[in-house]
């Protein structure tokens, strides 16, 4: 996972903070400075854990239906990018 669990928690908290507001994205830091981050970043970054995680476990195969559906709902050429 690495560097785009980061960025999904990064991604998490503009959402947040444009959704909840400056409550969310100024909220104090309650965590030392020596821990390098702040308190919004790291409930940002669990909230992305607890979405991310579970699809995980997801097979790939379970998901094909899904996507061409989506494909074909948003691209009049989904049907052609899926092979139907």
């Amino acid at each position: 996972m690495g560097i785009q669990t980061y960025w999904g928690g990064q991604a998490v908290k503009i959402i947040l903070g444009a959704v909840i507001g400056p409550k969310y994205a100024f909220m104090t830091n309650t965590l030392p400075l020596s821990a390098n981050v702040d308190t919004c970043s790291l409930v940002s970054f669990f909230i992305f854990l607890a979405v991310f995680c579970p699809m995980l476990l997801i097979p790939p195969e379970k998901l094909q239906m899904p996507l061409k559906v989506r494909l074909s709902y948003l691209d009049p050429d989904g049907r052609k990018l899926t092979g139907d």
